[in-house]
């Protein structure tokens, strides 16, 4: 393994700072707007977001991202594995009974004390926790954090066999189920796909996630 871990990997990616690293495409109305973050965009908003999650002790402790498809969950993923803390995406909860019975079973599994969203879902997420009774958990809107926050991030002490994220199952008939998944095991699969599929720094993806 040529990183100890996708953080790692990540900074050094963020030196090829004019690149684009990702295009989201919305749908406004019959077309497609395309939203561009380079590299250092990604890098940037990913430190912004652990200097807040180190500053609050977030090293090693489970956070929940609930965001809609988009850049900002990307950053926040980033901005988790950036901490040293454990990112565990969920979908984004609607006023669905089972939805919300979902969602809230992670958090109880997890024993989630923070949840990363955008301040379009921060102030219903938070009604919804504070209904729930879930006195101990913070909700965040990781795009109203002060900007110059990337300035006092510190890169951690991260070992291979350090959890990366939980990825809950999405079954509808049972409660839900994590796997752990570590920095070793997130840099391995990204290798196979490389190696199996002939990618290089150059190629273009395209995908629904």
């Amino acid at each position: 393994m040529n990183y100890q871990n996708f953080v790692e990997l990540a900074r050094r990616n963020a030196t090829t700072s004019a690149s684009t690293s990702y295009t989201f495409l919305h749908d406004v109305g019959r077309n497609l707007k395309e939203e561009v973050n380079t590299y250092a965009d990604i890098d940037r908003s990913a430190r912004n977001i652990a200097s807040y999650l180190q500053q609050h002790r977030c090293f090693g402790q489970r956070v929940l991202l609930l965001y809609p498809s988009g850049l900002e969950f990307i950053k926040a993923f980033l901005g988790c594995l950036y901490a040293g803390a454990v990112a565990v995406p969920a979908p984004l909860p609607n006023k669905k009974r089972q939805q919300l019975k979902r969602v809230l079973g992670i958090i109880k599994d997890a024993d989630i004390e923070v949840i990363l969203t955008s301040s379009t879902y921060a102030a219903n997420i938070n009604t919804w926790i504070e209904s729930e009774g879930l006195n101990k958990v913070s909700c965040i809107a990781t795009d109203n954090l002060p900007l110059d926050l990337s300035n006092q991030w510190i890169q951690p002490t991260i070992e291979p066999d350090h959890l990366a994220f939980l990825q809950y199952t999405s079954g509808s008939t049972s409660e839900p189920k994590g796997v752990m998944v570590s920095h070793h095991n997130l840099l391995s699969n990204e290798q196979l796909i490389k190696k199996g599929f002939g990618f290089s720094e150059a190629t273009k993806f395209v995908g629904w996630l």
